[in-house]
Order: C-alpha cells, then sequence, then structure tokens
C-alpha cells in the first residue's frame, strides 16, 4: 500500500528537482554546472535566439520527464486515488 505514495512523492520531488532553476541558479557558480533549464533560459535571453533550436532543446529537456511518468504511471496514479480518497 506504501509502494504507491512512495512512488508517487518520488515523482514529484525528481521532477521539483528538474524544473528547479532559482535555486540552482544561487547555489552554481560556475557556468560549467549549470542544468539544462538554466541553459535554456540563457539560451532565450540572447541577443537572438533561434526559436528552432530553443524548440528543439525544451524537447529534449523534457523527454526524461516523459519516459519516467510513463514508468512510474501505475503506481503514480495508484497513489494520487490512495491520497485523494477516490475509489
Amino acid at each position: 500500500m506504501c509502494f504507491s505514495i512512495l512512488t508517487m512523492v518520488a515523482v514529484m520531488v525528481f521532477i521539483g528537482g528538474w524544473n528547479d532553476y532559482v535555486g540552482l541558479l544561487m547555489y552554481l557558480q560556475d557556468s560549467e554546472l549549470y542544468t539544462l533549464g538554466i541553459g535554456l533560459q540563457m539560451f532565450k535571453t540572447s541577443a537572438n535566439p533561434e526559436w528552432t533550436l530553443l524548440m528543439a532543446a525544451s524537447t529534449i529537456f523534457t523527454i526524461p520527464l516523459i519516459v519516467i511518468f510513463f514508468f512510474c504511471q501505475n503506481a503514480f496514479l495508484n497513489g494520487i486515488q490512495t491520497t485523494s480518497g477516490i475509489k
């Protein structure tokens, strides 16, 4: 009974860490250690961003989130049903 809830929490923590922007921007000083989210923002704020490359990079940025969701989809949905009281 706990597995689906823990899986849901793990997926949410991963997504939160993956999408964290401000926290990592505050702590990372070396530009070589920047994450993909910070890199996308820097690419977007450049003088003349190429929108096709930005959209391709955004798609690649979201692929791991989609893959993790599909692998954990059953446990994720069971965790939502368990915590919300819907049977």
